[in-house]
């Protein structure tokens, strides 16, 4: 399995775009949205049901909600303070039982072969932005947003065990949230930041602009297939504020089971690194977060 790796830390993921120190801004994003709503092919359908079938089964309370798919990638640059990278993206609506036959069943054998062997044989092609393109899989995209305090606190939670379909119990950041088909810019397309500013009021109960958040990386885990962009985010709100209207502002808090607060540094999260068991997206926003913040030598030190 490949990994990002810096010091004695690697992350089950690998970034498809990173423009180190820099990362990307609201403007530094151009976003489309296809006509075309994700289709399955006719053996994953097949799988879909099957899947869905035995998780009703095993009595779960299952809803099939709109999701966004990012369904093509690719990488520009314009000029600003010299050579300045650019993220083009285009999304489409996709459905979320869509990810069970895929993302959540990717080494289940379809004629013979895994659904991973038949539909990503070459996880180095998904890396690009012509390989990406180019499978069928959905590609359920979604945000993992490092929130930042006044005070220098960085917001971390433990996901709940209850009705989360990945991460369930692991140590996540601040945000872990779907992109959802509502999230429109101006442009009429879905936008991560867009995201981001709904996920933090929903989950954490706190209000932020586009201009307050950062993209670090938009990176994949080879586990799930699935793109996930690593995002920084500031508010002016201190530690002891953030937790103190949570209980009142956020009506997605369920989603957490804990909700705990860090100073943002590689000397106070490299052993929270080491220690606990975090999400593969967690992981990577939290190390894409500290190498857009502090560098490469400050972060990799703390991690041997």
């Amino acid at each position: 399995m490949e990994k990002l790796s810096v010091g004695n830390f690697a992350v089950p993921m690998v970034p498809l775009a990173w423009d180190p120190g820099r990362g990307f801004r609201f403007e530094h994003l151009k976003t489309g949205l296809s006509p075309k709503r994700s289709v399955l092919p006719p053996d994953l359908q097949r799988l879909r049901a099957q899947v869905v079938a035995e998780k009703e089964a095993e009595g779960r309370a299952l809803f099939d909600g709109r999701t966004v798919e990012l369904a093509a990638f690719d990488i520009g640059f314009v000029e600003q303070d010299g050579e300045k990278m650019t993220l083009d993206l285009i999304f489409r609506e996709g459905s979320y039982f869509n990810n069970f036959p895929t993302h959540f069943a990717l080494d289940r054998l379809i004629q013979g072969v895994t659904v991973r062997q038949r539909y990503a044989p070459d996880f180095g092609a998904l890396q690009t932005a012509e390989g990406y393109e180019q499978t069928a899989l959905p590609m359920m995209v979604g945000v993992s947003c490092v929130l930042i305090t006044e005070d220098n606190q960085v917001l971390l939670t433990v996901r709940s065990r209850r009705g989360i379909a990945v991460a369930a119990g692991l140590h996540h950041v601040s945000l872990a949230e779907g992109m959802r088909p509502e999230d429109l810019d101006m442009g009429g397309a879905p936008n991560p930041f867009l995201a981001i500013v709904r996920g933090m009021r929903e989950e954490v109960g706190v209000d932020l602009d586009a201009e307050d958040i950062v993209i670090t990386a938009l990176g994949m885990s080879q586990q799930y297939l699935q793109p996930d962009f690593a995002c920084v985010a500031i508010t002016s709100k201190t530690a002891e504020q953030v937790v103190t209207e949570l209980p009142a502002k956020a009506r997605d808090r369920w989603e957490n089971d804990l909700v705990f607060f860090s100073e943002w540094s590689p000397v106070a999260i490299a052993p929270l690194l080491f220690e606990r068991q975090w999400s593969p997206h967690a992981s990577f926003s939290l190390l894409m977060g500290l190498l857009h913040e502090f560098g490469y030598e400050r972060t990799a030190k703390e991690l041997r």
